[in-house]
């Protein structure tokens, strides 16, 4: 039969095709399996990939202004307005420039590296401005199991902010600098930079191959308090695994 033995040449192609190509899979070097090439820089915000609650547990609704080039987030007495402005599983590098417009006696702003999955939060936080003091925390399943002071900060200064995210490194960093003043006066210590970082021996669960989560969040029991941000740039790390 013509046909039947004509299906059957093909099919014996077709697997040694298979066959060939799932060689070549094989002796591909692994190191090239996940070789990243997500270079592609962006810049400025994109509402539709924000997550925000403008409630986030308080008692009243704060506001979150998205613009693709800036965010203001401004929380009232009672209200605790969050926003995560990205989720990867991938390294990544983050800057934006980040200012304290104003705020109440009894608040705080945090800027969170987060697992969602893994319920670790490594927090920068911006305690009550009479005192103008940042911090270090770690939070694991809502108990903080480290703290540490890093400096001071001012309501009025532009700061840029820079996270990068090293997961083939195993380090997290944060560096906070000082660059300009909101109201063009000049301001002490504008030139100071704060710089933290964190390992996987630290907080393994903030290393593994699971979305992490940039976030920030206010929260006030005295009065408004208000951020905003701007210059907005994310960046790909190209894998080194």
């Amino acid at each position: 039969m013509p046909l039947l033995s004509l299906l059957r040449r093909v099919r014996s192609i077709a697997l040694a095709a298979i066959a060939v190509l799932g060689l070549g899979l094989v002796l591909i070097p692994p190191a090239l399996w996940h070789h990243s090439t997500n270079t592609a820089t962006y810049e400025g915000f994109d509402p539709n990939l924000i997550h925000t609650d403008a409630r986030g547990g308080g008692s009243n609704a704060g506001v979150i202004e998205i613009s693709r080039a800036s965010i203001l987030m401004t929380a009232p007495s009672g209200s605790r307005p969050t926003m995560d402005l990205l989720s990867s599983d991938l390294d990544f590098n983050v800057t934006a420039e980040f200012t304290v417009v104003e705020q109440a006696t009894d608040s705080t702003i945090t800027v969170m590296i987060w697992s969602p999955r893994e319920n670790t939060v490594y927090s920068l936080v911006f305690g009550q401005p009479r005192a103008g003091q940042i911090s270090s925390t770690l939070t694991q399943n809502g108990a903080i199991v480290a703290s540490q002071p890093l400096g001071t900060y001012s309501s009025g200064v532009t700061y840029r902010l820079r996270i990068s995210m090293a997961r083939s490194a195993k380090t997290l960093a944060v560096t906070l600098t000082a660059v300009a003043s909101r109201t063009g006066t000049s301001q002490n210590g504008l030139s100071q930079s704060i710089h933290t970082s964190l390992t996987a021996d630290a907080a393994p669960e903030l290393f593994y191959h699971l979305p992490v989560a940039v976030g920030v969040e206010e929260t006030s029991t005295g009065g408004p308090t208000s951020i905003t941000l701007e210059d907005y740039r994310l960046e790909p790390r190209p894998s080194q695994s």
